[in-house]
């Protein structure tokens, strides 16, 4: 069994299990994998699955597709392989087909706080904030204090 574990800005968004001869992957709505993005075409790409393998097509997209570094239109997936479809990223995981693997999918929990989502902490590299997520915490706290402070002073004029 293949899935796509699929992230933007290193925030886990899904996985995906593939269970269809064919995926397809755009930001239409109509796709089987949805990329909320302007880079990604309406309908970008598909995944086609014959026997123990698995191809990626691109669907001339405007942008196009790249596998790890290389612009392709259509490559058979390798285990680890990255699909980058506009600034989404697309990790490509083969499995051995097992119940343990469904009992452990099964389990798997997404928390998502507003425009942030939690990855399982057995995918997070490191345990370094990123860059953007610190930048998006202070911001928070400056804009909670700038509201505390201007209600105090309202209160403040008003007494």
């Amino acid at each position: 069994m293949a899935k796509l574990i699929i992230s933007f800005s290193n925030s886990l968004l899904n996985e995906v299990l593939l269970t269809q001869d064919s995926t397809t992957i755009g930001r239409g709505a109509d796709n089987d994998i949805r990329i909320d993005n302007t880079l990604a075409s309406t309908h970008h790409a598909r995944v086609i699955q014959k026997g123990d393998q698995c191809f990626l097509e691109d669907l001339n997209s405007t942008n196009g597709t790249i596998i790890n570094s290389e612009k392709v239109k259509t490559k058979e997936l390798q285990d680890g392989d990255v699909i980058f479809i506009g600034k989404h990223e697309l990790r490509f995981v083969k499995t051995e087909d097992s119940a343990e693997d469904d009992a452990n999918f099964a389990k798997t929990i997404l928390i998502r706080t507003s425009n942030n989502i939690t990855p399982p902490t057995s995918n997070i590299p490191s345990a370094e904030p990123s860059e953007g997520g610190l930048i998006k915490i202070v911001s928070i706290v400056v804009g909670v204090l700038a509201t505390v402070l201007g209600v105090y002073l309202f209160w403040k004029m008003r007494h």
